[in-house]
């Protein structure tokens, strides 16, 4: 399996992999791109990926993964998660604007382990084609206005909203989870009376 980061079209604007003193550095990356039309060959990757559309006006992209094909339109926070081993692809028709965040996945079941306290399965981190999640997609805006600002204390804040943001990607996963198995009890509610 390949790294997300070996198939980049273009080089990203901003990248976190500069940022190598913190103790998220294991953990994830956070790059941001204004790449222009391009695509992504399809392939499976070690990490999982998250995608976060910061463009304003709306993008037409297709994504394959594993085997399905998707065209569609993504909208500002929009968020696309792609785990470990998935297969996957892009073609993107407009000028992007987007942040990349892959996650290495021993590493960050380590993290919500020690840290949380939770125990993550490969579930829980499921293929998410497409949702929108404005508090999950401000968590990363901010982590990448951090990284830039260079300011006095910029590390401690990049730091902090780092792991605001892996807190906040645990609940949203765990908010998932809840509704997974709320359709999987109604499957099996109207698996047994009908």
């Amino acid at each position: 399996m390949s790294r997300y980061q070996d198939i980049y079209p273009s080089s990203p604007q901003a990248s976190s992999q500069s940022i190598d003193r913190t103790s998220v550095s294991d953990i994830f990356t956070l790059e941001y791109f204004e790449a222009e039309p391009a695509e992504m060959p399809i392939k499976k990757f070690d990490q999982h990926h998250i995608l976060i559309n910061f463009k304003e006006t709306p993008v037409r992209v297709e994504n394959w993964r594993d085997g399905e094909h998707r065209d569609f339109i993504f909208n500002q926070n929009e968020i696309v998660v792609t785990p470990a081993g998935v297969t996957s692809g892009w073609k993107w028709y407009e000028k992007s604007k987007v942040i990349v965040v892959t996650l290495e996945p021993k590493n960050f079941e380590d993290f919500a382990l020690k840290e949380l306290g939770l125990v993550l399965s490969s579930e829980q981190l499921r293929n998410t084609p497409q949702f929108k999640d404005e508090d999950i997609a401000n968590a990363a805006k901010f982590i990448y206005e951090a990284m830039e600002s260079k300011d006095l204390g910029y590390l401690v804040l990049y730091e902090s909203l780092s792991r605001i943001f892996l807190v906040k990607l645990k609940s949203m996963v765990k908010r998932k989870l809840k509704t997974i198995a709320i359709e999987r009890a109604l499957e099996q509610i109207n698996t047994k009376l009908f």
